[in-house]
Parts: structure tokens; C-alpha cells; sequence
């Protein structure tokens, strides 16, 4: 485990993505809880993604414009991220950086069904593994490594 690694937890609901799973952009919208619109996400797929900004506001307004995403309020468990649910059923946090030595950083997380075999094999494979698993209180565990110079994660959903 490497010390001194500041971990920012935005995984409001790590994106949920399912193969074939379509919602039409009118009914995205109106939709309050866009989770219910969308298949559970499938092991290995993208969960959650987590962008780390200095503009939260621009970045959110970005993403929004661009590609209609709707961001709910701000999820105090995840950093304070606003977290939007994507077509296909991830999840997409936007937060500030959670103290000074936090960079902006976009990190992936994989959806996996046992956390600490994720890690293990992570780390047997020649990933530097920075927390081994860390719960995140309604929204499962998560791990974070290294590997090939950037940060990714992985997500066991309860």
C-alpha cells in the first residue's frame, strides 16, 4: 500500500453501464433517478468515472451541454461530486480537488464481483496498488492502483 497517496472518493454510484441499454434524451431529462431507467452494469465495465476539476461549475456545464448529461446534487460520500447518470447506466462524478496536494485527474473504475481478488490479480499482473479496498458507506468498496504511469479503480458494488 502506498502511504501518503490521497485518495478522493467520488464514486457516488460508480457508473453503471450495460450493453444495449438506451435512454432517449427527452426522457433523460425528466427522469429524477435516472438509475432506475438502466440495466445493472456488467462486471469489468466502466463503473463510475471520476473527474477531479479546479471548475467543477464549467466542467459540469460542459458535459451537460455537450452530451446532456443531468447532474444531481452534490454526494458528500463521494468528495462531494455531482454525479450524473449515463446513457447505458454509469455513473460520472464531477468534484474539486479534496485538499491542496490533489491534482486534477479523470480516473476510471471497473465494476468487479470480489474486490480483494480484483487486487490481488491487479497486483500479480505488476500494478502498484495505492488502497487495497476502501468503503464508501451505501455505495460499495473500491480499490485504487497504479499502473503504466496512471491512476485506475476498481468498484465492487453491494
Amino acid at each position: 500500500m502506498i502511504k501518503g497517496v490521497a485518495i478522493v472518493v467520488l464514486f457516488g454510484t460508480v457508473l453503471a453501464s450495460a450493453s444495449g441499454c438506451t435512454v432517449a434524451k427527452s426522457r433523460a431529462k425528466n427522469d429524477k433517478d435516472m438509475r432506475s431507467a438502466h440495466m445493472p452494469v456488467a462486471e469489468h465495465a466502466v463503473y463510475y468515472l471520476e473527474i477531479v476539476t479546479t471548475d467543477v461549475q464549467a466542467t459540469s456545464d460542459f458535459y451537460a451541454n455537450a452530451y446532456g448529461w443531468q447532474f444531481e446534487s452534490e454526494a458528500p460520500e463521494l468528495g462531494n461530486a455531482r454525479v450524473a447518470t449515463l446513457p447505458g447506466g454509469s455513473l460520472c462524478g464531477i468534484r474539486a480537488p479534496m485538499h491542496d496536494q490533489e491534482k486534477p485527474i479523470v480516473r476510471t473504475y471497473l465494476r468487479v464481483r470480489d474486490i480483494d481478488a480484483a487486487v490481488k490479480r491487479a497486483a500479480q499482473l505488476g500494478a502498484t496498488i495505492a488502497i487495497e479496498h476502501m468503503e464508501i458507506p451505501g455505495r460499495g468498496k473500491i480499490a485504487i492502483y497504479f499502473l503504466g504511469g496512471i491512476e485506475q479503480g476498481l468498484w465492487q458494488v453491494p
